[in-house]
C-alpha cells in the first residue's frame, strides 16, 4: 500500500471520533437555535455536512505530509546493530496494521454498494419522467404565475406521474415537478397552489443539487451513523424553509396543512433523489404551520448510543495507532536486520522499504538499510536512486555523500570520488571506511604514498577492519606486484563459489581490467550483461565497461558497438561521451561524431551558465553571512574565521565556472611551465590524459593547482578536433 492510500486508510478510521464530535456540535447549535428560523438551522446542517465531507481529506493530508525530524545516522551502510531489539508492542501493531489495512477494502466495497442506490434512484427518476404527460393549461397558468410572485426565473416543466406518491421535484438544471394524478384529482386549487409553491422553493433555493452533494457524503461516509442523522436534519430544516416560503408565497397556512395532510393519505415512498413535498416529520411539520408545535432539536436516544459507542472505538483505536507509530521502526529494522543476516535479502528490502513508507522518523535510516541489501543484490543502480533520494532529503549526510563517491570511483571519475571523499572527512573525520574508500581512490589514481596514508588512518580508527589491512598489506614493499592478480584469484574464486552474486561478477570485471586481462573482464561484464535485465541505467553502465575492456584491448569495432549501446541505454551518463567520440573519429563516422560533439557542447555551455549563476548566488549570500558575523559584538572568532573560508571556497569554485565549457569533452595533453624539477616531482593534478572531462573534475584540477602555488594558473583549451589540451603555468609578474 502506498504511503497516500495507508494515510486514506488512516483517515476513515480517525472519522470515527470526528464524525462524532461534528454531529455534537451540530446538536448544540440547534438546541441554541431552536427558537430560531428554519434558514439559520438548515445553514447550520449543511456547514457540519461540509465538515463532515472535508474531516477525512484534511486529515488524510495531515496524516500524509506529516513533519518529523529525522535522525541522521552515522554508520556505515555495510555494519548491521549487533542485537535485534524486540519491541513488545509488535503484536499490538501487527493487530492494527491489519485493521487499518482491511479498512479500504471494505470502505470501498460499501461505497460500491451505496453507489448502485443512487443509480437505482437515478434510474427510477428517469423512468418517471420518460411516462409522464404533460398538465393542463390551466395548471401551468399557476405555475407561472407563481414563480412570479416567488421570484423564481427559471423555466420548470410539470408532469403528471403515474407514481401513487406525493409530488416532487427532479432535476437542477432541467426541474421537472410530478404530480400524481391522485393529487391533481384530490386536491382543490388553493391546496394544489400551496403544494406547487413548495416544489417551486426547491428550485428557487437549489435544493436539489445540495440534496445531490448530501446523497454523495452519504455514500463515501456510509459507515458513520452521524453523517445519516446529519443529513436527516438538513432534509427535515430543508422542508421547513420550503414550508415557509410556501405559505408566505400562498398566504394561506391552514389551506396548505390540509393539502398536506392529504398528500400523507396517497404517499408511497419516493424515489432517493427526489425531493417531495411530503419529506420530513409530516406532523411536526403540520403542527408547526398551523403554531402549535413544540420546538424539535435533538436527535434520538439511538443514534446517541451507537455514534458515542463508535466515538469510544475510535478513539481508543486512534491512542492506540498513534503509541504504535512510537516504535515503527524498530519492527521493522530489527525484522529486516535479522532477514538480511539470513540471507534473505529480498524480502530484508522489502521490510526495509515498508519503514520508509510508514516511519518518516526514521526515514534516512532505514533508506541506509535498503543501500545495504541493493549492493548485497548486486543492484547499485537501484542502491544508487536511494542513495540520491536520501542525499536530496539530507544533502549532508555524510554516509550518502560518502556512498556517492564510491559509486563515482566505480565509474571511474577518481578526481570526483576524491573531493567528495574529502569533504566527508571535514564533517567526520572519525569515519574510517571513508579513510578506506579515500585510500581505494587514491591508488586509482597512483598516489599509492596518500593511499597509505588513508588506509593506515582507517586500521587505527577500526583495529578490525579487515578489508582495509588487505589492501595495506598489497601496498607494502614486495606485495605491491602481485597485488592485483592475488584479488583476480579471490575474485574468480568467490564468484565460481557464488555465481548468483552479480557484485562479486562487476568487481572481477575491474579486477581483470587493473590486472590487464582484458578477455576475462570482457566474459565477466558480458555475463553480468545476460543476467541483467532492468534498470537500463545500469546496463548502460556495464556497456561503458565491457566498452572500456574492449579499447583496452584493442578491439575498436566491438568497444564502438558497445558504447553506443551504453549511450542508447542510459543517454544521461557523460562519460560515455569522451570515448564514444574517440571510436567514432577513429572509425571514419566524422559526422555522427560532430553531431554528437555539438549537442555536448550545447549542453555544457547551458550547465556552464546555470552554474555560474547559482555559485554567484552563493558568494552574495556566504558575504552576507560573514558581513552579519564581524557585526555580532560577541562573534566567536572560529566562526568568522570558518565563514571567511567558505567564501574563499565559494569564490574559488565561482572563478573556476568559466572554464567548465570542456566539459564532456577528452583531455589530449597537459602542459606545464615554469616549475622547477623539484617542483615537477611534486606536482599532481587530478585528471590524466584520456579522462573524460566533468565539473567536478575541473574544480578539482582547480583546487589542486591552487593549493599546490597560488600563483599558478591553468586554461582549458577546446581543440579543433573537439579535445582538450589543459595549460599550467605561472602567472607574469
Amino acid at each position: 500500500m502506498t504511503p497516500l492510500l495507508e494515510a486514506f486508510s488512516a483517515a476513515l478510521l480517525h472519522f470515527a471520533w470526528q464524525g462524532c464530535l461534528i454531529m455534537a456540535l451540530l446538536w448544540v447549535t440547534l438546541f441554541v437555535l431552536r427558537a430560531g428560523s428554519a434558514k439559520a438551522r438548515y445553514t447550520s446542517g449543511c456547514a457540519a455536512l461540509a465538515l463532515i465531507a472535508l474531516a477525512p481529506l484534511l486529515t488524510t493530508f495531515a496524516l500524509y505530509r506529516a513533519p518529523a525530524s529525522v535522525g541522521l545516522a552515522t554508520a556505515p551502510f555495510n555494519v548491521l546493530p549487533s542485537g535485534i531489539a524486540h519491541s513488545s508492542s509488535a503484536p499490538r501493531t501487527s493487530v492494527l496494521a491489519a485493521i487499518q489495512s482491511w479498512a479500504l477494502p471494505a470502505w470501498a466495497f460499501g461505497v460500491l454498494l451505496f453507489s448502485l442506490r443512487m443509480v437505482w434512484g437515478c434510474a427510477q427518476v428517469a423512468a418517471l419522467k420518460r411516462r409522464g404527460q404533460p398538465v393542463g393549461d390551466e395548471v401551468l397558468s399557476l405555475v407561472v404565475r407563481l414563480r412570479q410572485r416567488m421570484g423564481i426565473h427559471r423555466q420548470a416543466r410539470v408532469l403528471v406521474s403515474e407514481w401513487s406518491g406525493g409530488p416532487s421535484l427532479v432535476g437542477w438544471l432541467r426541474p421537472v415537478i410530478l404530480l400524481p394524478a391522485a393529487a391533481l384529482a384530490g386536491l382543490t386549487p388553493q391546496q394544489l397552489e400551496a403544494v406547487l409553491a413548495h416544489e417551486l422553493a426547491h428550485i428557487r433555493r437549489h435544493d436539489y443539487l445540495v440534496n445531490w452533494m448530501q446523497m454523495l457524503v452519504e455514500t463515501l461516509l456510509f459507515y458513520h451513523p452521524a453523517v445519516w442523522w446529519i443529513s436527516s436534519r438538513v432534509r427535515h430544516e430543508r422542508e421547513l424553509c420550503c414550508d415557509d416560503l410556501a405559505v408566505s408565497a400562498c398566504e394561506g397556512a391552514l389551506c396548505y396543512a390540509r393539502a398536506l395532510t392529504m398528500l400523507e393519505k396517497l404517499r408511497v415512498h419516493a424515489p432517493v433523489t427526489a425531493l417531495g413535498s411530503t419529506d420530513g416529520a409530516l406532523l411536526y411539520r403540520i403542527q408547526r404551520i398551523a403554531g402549535v408545535a413544540n420546538h424539535e432539536y435533538g436527535p434520538s436516544r439511538a443514534p446517541v448510543v451507537v455514534t458515542l459507542s463508535l466515538a469510544v472505538a475510535g478513539l481508543v483505536f486512534s491512542v492506540n495507532w498513534a503509541r504504535a507509530q512510537s516504535q515503527p521502526a524498530n519492527d521493522y529494522m530489527s525484522q529486516g536486520d535479522t532477514l538480511l543476516r539470513s540471507g534473505v535479502n529480498e524480502l530484508a528490502l522489502q521490510k526495509y522499504m515498508e519503514g520508509v513508507a510508514a516511519d518518516p522518523a526514521h526515514r534516512a535510516t532505514l533508506q541506509k538499510r535498503c543501500i545495504e541489501a541493493y549492493m548485497r543484490m548486486g543492484r547499485k543502480a537501484e542502491a544508487a536512486d536511494v542513495n540520491a533520494q536520501l542525499l536530496k532529503e539530507h544533502p549532508h549526510d555524510t554516509d550518502g555523500l560518502a556512498f556517492g563517491a564510491t559509486i563515482l570511483l566505480d565509474q571511474g571519475n577518481v578526481a570526483a570520488a576524491i573531493a567528495q571523499l574529502q569533504q566527508v572527512l571535514e564533517r567526520a573525520p572519525d569515519n574510517p571506511v571513508a579513510h578506506f574508500d579515500l585510500g581505494r581512490a587514491y591508488i586509482a589514481q597512483g598516489d599509492l604514498m596518500a593511499a597509505r596514508r588513508e588506509i593506515e588512518e582507517a586500521i587505527a580508527l577500526r583495529p578490525d577492519f579487515t578489508r582495509a589491512r588487505q589492501a595495506l598489506e598489497r601496498l607494502s614493499p614486495g606485495a605491491g606486484g602481485d597485488a592485483n592478480e592475488d584479488e583476480l584469484a579471490r575474485l574468480q574464486s568467490e564468484s565460481a563459489k557464488a555465481p548468483e552474486r552479480l557484485d562479486l561478477l562487476q568487481s572481477l570485471g575491474t579486477a581483470a581490467v587493473r590486472a590487464g586481462k582484458f578477455d576475462l573482464a570482457i566474459y565477466a561484464y558480458q555475463k553480468l550483461l545476460d543476467r541483467t535485465r532492468e534498470p537500463s541505467e545500469l546496463r548502460g553502465e556495464l556497456y561503458l565497461k565491457l566498452g572500456d575492456a574492449y579499447v583496452r584491448k584493442g578491439d575498436s569495432a566491438a568497444a564502438l558497438d558497445a558504447m553506443q549501446k551504453a549511450r542508447e541505454l542510459a543517454p544521461g551518463n557523460r562519460l560515455v561521451l569522451g570515448p564514444l567520440l574517440t571510436l567514432l573519429d577513429g572509425a571514419g563516422r566524422h559526422a555522427e561524431a560532430n553531431q554528437l560533439r555539438a549537442g555536448i557542447e550545447t549542453v555544457a555551455a547551458h550547465q556552464a551558465e546555470l552554474t555560474t549563476q547559482f555559485l554567484n548566488d552563493e558568494v552574495a549570500a556566504a558575504e552576507q553571512r560573514l558581513a552579519k558575523l564581524r557585526l555580532q559584538p560577541s562573534a566567536d572568532a572560529e566562526k568568522i574565521r570558518q565563514a571567511e573560508f567558505q567564501l574563499f571556497e565559494l569564490k574559488r569554485k565561482a572563478s573556476a565556472s568559466p572554464q567548465l565549457q570542456p566539459t564532456g569533452r577528452v583531455l589530449e595533453s597537459i602542459f606545464v611551465a615554469g616549475m622547477t624539477e623539484a617542483m615537477r616531482k611534486q606536482f599532481r593534478v587530478p585528471v590524466h590524459v584520456g579522462d573524460t572531462l566533468t565539473q567536478d573534475t575541473i574544480g578539482a584540477t582547480y583546487s589542486a593547482v591552487k593549493l599546490f602555488d597560488s600563483s599558478l594558473e591553468l586554461r582549458f583549451l577546446v581543440q579543433a578536433n573537439g579535445r582538450v589540451r589543459l595549460l599550467i603555468g605561472r602567472q607574469p609578474n
